[in-house]
């Protein structure tokens, strides 16, 4: 839970030859430092899949950051109402509604059975770490951080 990320690299030459976020629009830049504390406004996106929602729409929660004492506060936790499916979508901390732009702060990662709060893990000098493996990785090895 606590290290619940993963970063995969993706080459050039798909729909027209070109960088996925060319393709599909501006990406978010990775921001370990973008949630520091409880309190701080976040907001998580995701495509929940469980009933009442179906997979296919964007949806978002936003509130304050809590904590889960279940893991003694070493995660992250975010009221919303987000299902199943919603999981690797990011949470993303300095979020400009008017732009849409924001950094990734974070993840969705689990939740508990009749909770309404989404979690996910702290982002860290190892999520540093296994992001610069994966952007200065050679193609065609494999790397673990």
């Amino acid at each position: 839970l606590q290290s619940d990320w993963s970063f995969a690299v993706v080459t050039t030459g798909g729909y027209s030859s070109t960088q996925v976020d060319a393709a599909v629009g501006d990406s978010l830049a990775l921001n370990v430092d973008g949630f520091t504390a409880t309190g701080q406004q976040a907001y998580s996106f995701g495509y929940p899949a469980a009933s009442p929602y179906n997979g296919k729409d964007l949806t978002y929660c936003a509130g304050a950051l809590t904590t889960d004492s279940g893991t003694s506060n070493t995660t992250w936790g975010l009221s919303c109402t987000m299902t199943g499916g919603s999981s690797g979508g990011p949470w993303v901390s300095n979020y400009n509604s008017s732009t849409g732009k924001g950094d990734a702060s974070g993840l969705n990662s689990y939740g508990y059975n009749g909770v309404s709060v989404m979690y996910g893990p702290k982002f860290n000098a190892n999520t540093t770490t296994a992001y610069t493996k994966a952007t200065t990785i050679t193609l065609g090895t494999n790397a673990r951080a």
